[in-house]
């Protein structure tokens, strides 16, 4: 499970994402692989705190994250390769 945590983390190093956690985890017996959910927030994800409430804090300038991102890593079980990167569609949010 570690792989596609890392995995996740590797190629989204760019955007700099935070709070990356395992959410999921189900094994596929049509494809003999593993469907693993990773869910993250990404910077854009934060709300910027206006300077009123910052005065108590004034280094704290972000909240907590609004919504996260998911996405479901497929890997194959018998090689441990990452075969795709997917978004997970979350409803009811």
């Amino acid at each position: 499970m570690r792989l596609a945590k890392d995995y996740v983390k590797d190629i989204f190093v760019e955007e700099q994402i935070t709070n990356v956690g395992l959410e999921e985890i189900e094994f596929n017996d049509d494809r003999d692989c593993w469907e693993i959910t990773i869910g993250f927030s990404r910077q854009w994800d934060y709300q910027t705190r206006s300077a009123f409430e910052s005065a108590d804090d004034p280094f704290k300038t972000q909240r907590r994250p609004r919504t996260r991102s998911f996405k479901v890593v497929n890997i194959d079980a018998s090689n441990a390769k990452v075969l795709s990167v997917k978004n997970h569609e979350v409803t009811g949010m």
